[in-house]
């Protein structure tokens, strides 16, 4: 597990690289310390939509939307951020923000796992020392009943 302070100048940067790498990641946002007992906000199934930090005005901003929704359905904004850290591991990026009132905001993305194919048989000749033959999707083709 790596742990990392982000410096100021490179804010923009990073959650620029963050929006374009995580989006769609499974995602949580949480201020502590809360006043009642820690719990996630949102529950489970918001996805990160965006982030973006403009320097300018001092203000992160950070979307999530819920899987199969065309836009964000909640945003967060933290102004005056001052110090971020970066805990990521090969499942999740947690990044820790404070800002200038000393509000500690933890936001949590849980990697997408990459899709793998199935092969394309239960015997797919992998203890046989042979290539695994990946399934591809079928399209309609001329003479199929869906072939029109």
């Amino acid at each position: 597990m790596r742990e990392v302070e982000v410096g100021r100048p490179d804010w923009q940067g990073y959650f620029a690289k963050l929006a374009s790498e995580d989006v769609g990641a499974g995602a949580s946002v949480q201020v502590l310390p809360a006043p009642e007992p820690a719990r996630r906000v949102p529950p489970p199934g918001w996805m990160l939509h965006g982030c973006s930090y403009d320097p300018g005005i001092e203000l992160l901003e950070l979307s999530l939307a819920l899987a199969g929704s065309a836009g964000p359905g909640l945003r967060f904004f933290i102004s005056r951020p001052r110090c971020v850290l970066v805990r990521e591991s090969p499942a999740e990026r947690s990044i820790l923000i404070l800002d200038a009132n000393a509000t500690r905001t933890l936001v949590c993305l849980r990697r997408r796992r990459p899709r793998r194919w199935r092969s394309s048989s239960s015997r797919d000749g992998a203890a046989h020392g042979r290539r695994r033959v990946a399934r591809r999707p079928v399209t309609a083709g001329p003479g199929s009943r869906d072939g029109r």
